[in-house]
């Protein structure tokens, strides 16, 4: 289970655009309860919140005011290390963009998103091979 999450973060390397829209909505912690992933449009693996929380698995989002972005992780290795990552975030229309910054390397994505109470529903697809995950969050 440990090395799907690692193909996670293999297909969030999506290239697109960013603008400096905000959404309120969006600000603030939250925390992973459900990861579904696709293949070919077809959903071929999925955890809920107790099968997370039993793999010791972590992905918590952090959404400030000012349009910056921080996440904490372990689920993009086997060893499940804990990492973080930082960028900005904006939103356009029903598009919640991140663009997260590295040392080498500035990688953009471009979710799909929804927000219902206080949970979030990301999703991101490859438009050609219909690969992709949805993911669904929770405020903390």
């Amino acid at each position: 289970m440990k090395s799907v999450y690692y193909v996670l973060f293999a297909l969030l390397i999506t290239t697109v655009s960013c603008n400096n829209t905000k959404d309120n909505s969006v600000t603030g912690k939250w925390r992973i309860i459900e990861f579904n992933m696709f293949q070919g449009g077809k959903q071929v693996m999925s955890s809920t919140n107790k099968n997370l929380t039993d793999a010791g698995a972590v992905w918590d989002l952090i959404f400030s005011k000012n349009g910056k972005f921080v996440q904490n992780f372990n689920m993009r290795n086997p060893e499940m290390k804990m990492e973080t990552e930082s960028g900005t975030w904006s939103i356009s229309g029903d598009s919640l963009k991140i663009l997260l910054n590295s040392d080498t390397l500035t990688t953009k994505m471009n979710y799909v998103y929804k927000i219902n109470s206080d949970t979030m529903k990301l999703s991101l697809t490859h438009p050609i091979t219909k690969n992709g995950v949805t993911t669904v969050f929770v405020r903390k």
